[in-house]
């Protein structure tokens, strides 16, 4: 498979322009969202939102606060094995 610079149909304007229209649509979800159920995401990473629940959750094994939780689901397929804390 070429690399997406060397194919000849290689356009960076209409890649830039999709890019650009699927964080607009996400942001207008996620205000939308807002609107109708008040919490804001705590953290999102190009399509993922990830919002706070009641309750205990797996991600609260996760310790360092700076870490962005959206980086953890990224395909639906699991990046951390559970150490079953």
């Amino acid at each position: 498979m070429a690399r997406a610079l060397e194919r000849p149909t290689w356009r960076p304007d209409i890649r830039a322009a999709v890019i650009s229209r699927t964080h607009i649509n996400l942001h207008r979800k996620i205000v939308k969202h807002v609107a109708f159920t008040g919490p804001y995401p705590i953290s999102i990473l190009s399509d993922c939102v990830v919002y706070a629940a009641h309750g205990p959750s797996p991600l609260e094994v996760r310790e360092a606060p700076e870490l962005n939780l959206a980086r953890s689901i990224k395909d639906g397929t699991v990046s951390t094995a559970d150490n079953g804390e």
